[in-house]
């Protein structure tokens, strides 16, 4: 026996059965819902009953049988030989006619009114004499399933051997909607019959069953997720320890897993119930959460009653609640049991029902997509409203597949335009590649005004992103010509677009303002749409002159949500603060609208905002976020689907690369395919830059030279006159000072800082950097510039203009001063995630004379982070106290980091403070 949470109901079967022993008939009813134990009770109850020397007569009732008259009765008598005699099996059963389940003849038919039969009361006679010699179990599983005249006949000898050795246990269905045959209603009425509910198992019980069989730590492991997926039914707990059993242990050491197994043993549960509950399954699972009595009833044709009553049973069960699956295991297992056929018949029913009910589109939507298309005048209006509502929950799977399906339904030629423009702009933001194959259509519409203005801005915005700029400025001058006027927020926003890829086609432009037309050789004008009322030009004149503009961003980025007409003006905002050197503010911006594009499940809008990201770090000297970023980016979207902004990611990803001093990295970037329309774009000055640097790095400065150049002869002809839009002169002087000419390198760094606002800390300490190396390693320079780079918070390019002042340090003879600057441009740059040039200053001092001694690279290496942390803070100047509060670490602990540092390094902390406050 292998019962669980059966204890007390098998030990009432025994007080039934010592009773019988006692001369005194009784009996016991097992009820429950379908798979509950009933039948596993029952014949665990027969064997012991067996076992304690009983004859055990058993018989199992069924709907296919309640038709052949005696069917129950034979097979408790027909395997038995009651009289003892060993006469043939078919001499021994006193109803021969049945056997072949043909009805009786009326002279041997037992029915009302006929309890006097002969037969019967030779079977009487016979059951007595058995019952005389050992105790006597009659065990019927389903009797409430059993024919009419087996139950009559039974009533008739159960009556007449209540006080012989005769124990009957039945087992029945204990729905309380059914009506009890004439056999339960007798045992409703006898005070003597034990009646017994299962219920479902406990999660202590599951847990036992799964110990049982699979271990204890299994059962910890197992058990809530079995229960929960069970419902506690033993038969479905069973099925999914044997599904345990044959998966991957370590795949479903933490959960119950589904297979085989518990799918059988769903479809078993419910084809055991009376018909109507698996078609209200199927029907549930098909109306999801709309499901109800009334609706279930009238998908599948059923009567009130009968629906009521089989939503009861699935509800009991614990596999619906509410009329929903409880598990979505569940819910997928009935699904598929369902013939496509009558899935296709049972969604379109519910979309009439649902339709007809004014549930919301998107509830109908579903139903019409998976019922097929059909003439129906109303399925499209509930195709769109539902596509509108999921694009506008940022669902965009949901919203692209309902467009897709009113589409093919639509019959109007306008109408299907317009769908596939909605379609086209909702595949965009996820990924931009998707919309060429509707570029023919849309365009041919846009030019015989079949579309509406949002939608030819649309199809103008792809034309630019893919690099077809004339065919977006010949379809805005068509535009213009077929209707008169363009609307002012449509012209803004086509100003910004072509601003951003296309400054060189301003010429000509429709006028922005409905006027005049804007000044296309010094604009690089970036518009917010309509919905924010406000403009934001970044003109000409340089950022610190345009702190309006700053503040414009801000507010923008304060005030706007991240979303399809708001994009643009937010990355220009973006823009704004990052060429303002706001870089931690743009950082912490940027942040925030990744998380919602990735909430608004926009992959473009993701991927434009990790370039961002990545370029904002870059600025602040962060080369991990900075790399992080622009993977990413160019990870979310392939190269073809950046169109010419695949300039911007790969700019990023090289400049972060040249910074690290990795490249190959840079060399392997750099062979992914760059349109020939992106260097027509300011998303091909940047890469002409970063391009440039890599150029420097590789030692090739006069490649570099002329990328940097072609960068600055755009920019002008642009009017992008931005000093922090692509700082070219600085990457002209570097080149400049490679090849030996510091006259011109000097001017070129001129010219840069001439155009670099005061406040402009980060890009003023960079061209003064250069500008000191120009004049062969101005001092004053340099400290100038280490000073405005602290200032600024850029730890990558302080450690730049820190190696500088180490080695011209070393050749005014301070080598002290310079090996303790070059330690803490070596700190800075790995934090920022590089290398500089540590060994070049320890390899100069050691040249110039024998008895100094600096920091090695080796020598470096040798500290712990800990002691780097230390050592930092105390070049810096503060307290061995000062230092203990900022690491949270005892004043004895930094004193022992300090110890370990002076060994190593072999420097006194006066030097490390008198160079710090010298710089």
């Amino acid at each position: 026996m292998n019962l669980v949470g059966r204890d007390a109901e098998f030990a009432t079967l025994r007080e039934v059965f010592a009773e019988c022993q006692r001369h005194r008939g009784s009996g016991a009813v097992i009820s429950g819902q379908v798979t509950i134990g009933k039948t596993a009770l029952l014949h665990a109850f027969s064997e012991w009953a067996v076992d304690s020397g009983a004859l055990v007569l058993s018989a199992t009732a069924s709907p296919s049988e309640q038709d052949v008259p005696y069917g129950v009765l034979e097979q408790l008598f027909r395997e038995i030989d009651l009289h003892g005699e060993g006469r043939p099996r078919d001499s021994r059963w006193p109803f021969p006619s049945s056997v072949a389940g043909v009805a009786v003849d009326p002279p041997r038919r037992f029915g009302v009114g006929r309890t006097n039969s002969p037969d019967l009361h030779e079977l009487w006679q016979i059951l007595r004499q058995q019952a005389e010699r050992r105790p006597v179990v009659v065990a019927i599983d389903d009797v409430h399933l059993a024919d009419e005249p087996s139950q009559r006949a039974l009533l008739y000898l159960l009556r007449r051997l209540r006080s012989t050795r005769l124990t009957a246990i039945f087992t029945e269905r204990g729905q309380p909607w059914h009506v009890p045959t004439p056999l339960q209603g007798e045992l409703l009425r006898d005070p003597t019959t034990r009646r017994l509910r299962l219920e479902t198992l406990s999660l202590p019980e599951v847990a036992e069953l799964i110990s049982r069989q699979l271990g204890d730590r299994a059962a910890r492991q197992l058990a809530p997720s079995v229960r929960q997926l069970s419902a506690g039914l033993p038969s479905l707990v069973h099925a999914l320890i044997e599904d345990h059993g044959t998966a991957d242990r370590e795949a479903a050491a933490e959960e119950a897993g589904v297979g085989d197994a518990f799918g059988r043993a769903v479809l078993s549960f419910l084809y055991q119930h009376d018909p109507p509950v698996i078609e209200v399954a199927r029907a549930a699972a098909v109306l999801g959460d709309r499901s109800s009595s009334a609706m279930l009833g009238y998908l599948v044709d059923l009567e009130p009653a009968s629906s009521t009553q089989a939503l009861r049973a699935l509800t009991d069960s614990g596999l619906l609640s509410q009329g929903r699956f409880r598990h979505e295991a569940v819910l997928k297992i009935v699904k598929n049991s369902i013939t496509p056929k009558s899935r296709t018949t049972l969604h379109r029913r519910a979309a009439e029902l649902l339709y007809e009910d004014g549930a919301p589109a998107t509830a109908v939507a579903k139903h019409v997509i998976t019922g097929g298309p059909r003439e129906e005048p109303w399925m499209v209006r509930v195709l769109r409203e539902a596509a509108t509502l999921a694009l506008a929950e940022d669902d965009l799977p949901s919203g692209i597949r309902y467009l897709w399906s009113a589409y093919r339904q639509c019959p109007d030629e306008g109408e299907r335009l317009s769908i596939l423009a909605t379609i086209a702009r909702a595949e965009w933001r996820i990924d931009p590649n998707a919309v060429l194959r509707f570029l023919p259509e849309l365009t041919t519409a846009s030019r015989t005004g079949q579309l509406a203005y949002d939608d030819v801005h649309a199809v103008i915005t792809y034309l630019l992103w893919h690099g077809r700029g004339h065919e977006a400025q010949q379809l805005i001058e068509h535009t213009c010509d077929l209707r008169n006027a363009v609307p002012p927020s449509m012209t803004r926003q086509l100003g910004c677009w072509f601003s951003y890829f296309h400054p060189g086609l301003m010429v000509g432009m429709p006028p922005t303002d409905g006027t005049q037309p804007p000044d296309s050789t010094r604009t690089l004008s970036t518009s917010v749409n309509a919905q924010i009322q406000k403009s934001m030009p970044l003109s000409a004149q340089p950022m610190d002159e345009n702190a309006v503009v700053i503040a414009i961003a801000a507010g923008v980025l304060e005030h706007t949500s991240l979303g399809e007409h708001t994009v643009l003006p937010l990355l220009a905002a973006l823009a704004v603060l990052m060429y303002g050197e706001r870089l931690d503010e743009a950082a912490s911006w940027c942040d925030s609208l990744l998380t919602q594009a990735e909430a608004k499940q926009s992959r473009t809008w993701q991927a434009l905002l990790a370039t961002t990201h990545a370029m904002i770090s870059l600025r602040q000297g962060e080369l991990f976020e900075a790399e992080k970023h622009a993977a990413s980016a160019l990870e979310i979207l392939p190269a073809k689907s950046w169109g010419i902004a695949i300039g911007l990611p790969l700019s990023a990803a090289v400049l972060t690369a040249v910074a690290r001093g990795d490249r190959t990295k840079a060399e392997t970037l750099l062979t992914i395919p760059v349109p020939d329309e992106a260097f027509h774009t300011p998303c091909g000055l940047h890469y002409l830059y970063a391009r440039g640097w890599y150029y420097l790095m590789a030692g090739r400065p006069q490649a570099a030279l002329y990328e940097f150049e072609l960068c600055g002869q755009r920019m002008t002809e642009w009017g992008i006159l931005f000093p922090t839009f692509a700082p070219w002169r600085i990457g002209a002087a570097q080149a400049h000072i490679m090849l030996g000419n510091l006259e011109t390198a000097a001017r070129f760094a001129e010219a840069q800082l001439a155009l670099i606002a005061p406040e402009s800390r980060r890009l003023r300490g960079r061209a003064l950097r250069v500008l000191a190396a120009a004049r062969g390693g101005d001092l004053t320079l340099l400290d100038e510039s280490a000073r405005l780079l602290e200032s600024a918070g850029d730890r990558l390019e302080l450690a730049w203009t820190l190696t500088d002042l180490s080695e011209v340090q070393e050749r005014l003879g301070e080598s002290e001063k310079a090996k303790v600057l070059a330690f803490r441009a070596h700190v800075l740059a790995e934090q920022s995630g590089t290398v500089v040039g540590l060994g070049r200053a320890a390899h100069a001092v050691e040249d110039d004379s024998s008895d100094r001694s600096v920091p090695s690279d080796t020598a470096v290496g040798e500290l712990s982070e800990a002691q780097r942390r230390v050592a930092y803070l105390a070049a810096a100047g503060y307290t061995n106290r000062e230092i203990s509060r900022k690491l949270h670490v005892t004043t004895s602990t930094v004193e022992q980091h300090l110890t370990q540092v002076y060994r190593k390094l072999r420097v006194q902390r006066m030097d490390l403070r008198w160079v710090f406050e010298g710089s």
